[in-house]
């Protein structure tokens, strides 16, 4: 009796936080996406890459400003995984010009 008890609070904590935890792993898998791409434009164009600090922090920013703005106007999570690959790569694509 005292098990289940335990396992239905246990079971309650974790569904009433799953949209935060579904949002934190959203945010992680952007932020690697935003270094992947980020290094990959690197490679490709002939620009000085900017401090780790620096582009952590950007990455950082943007991305909480991504998974606000979207989960506000109800955009597919497909669409911020794309922005996360596309805007750093298109930043350095400038930069090389």
């Amino acid at each position: 009796m005292i098990r289940e008890a335990k396992a239905v609070v246990l079971n309650y904590i974790y569904m009433t936080n799953l949209p935060i935890y579904v949002y934190f792993f959203y945010f992680l898998i952007g932020i690697g996406l935003n270094v992947i791409s980020y290094n990959v434009a690197i490679n490709n164009f002939n620009t000085t890459q900017a401090p780790f600090f620096v582009m952590f922090l950007l990455f950082l920013v943007g991305n909480i400003l991504l998974i606000l703005l979207l989960q506000l106007i109800s955009f597919h999570i497909g669409l911020y995984f794309l922005l996360s690959i596309i805007i750093p790569y298109a930043v350095v694509w400038r930069t090389d010009f």
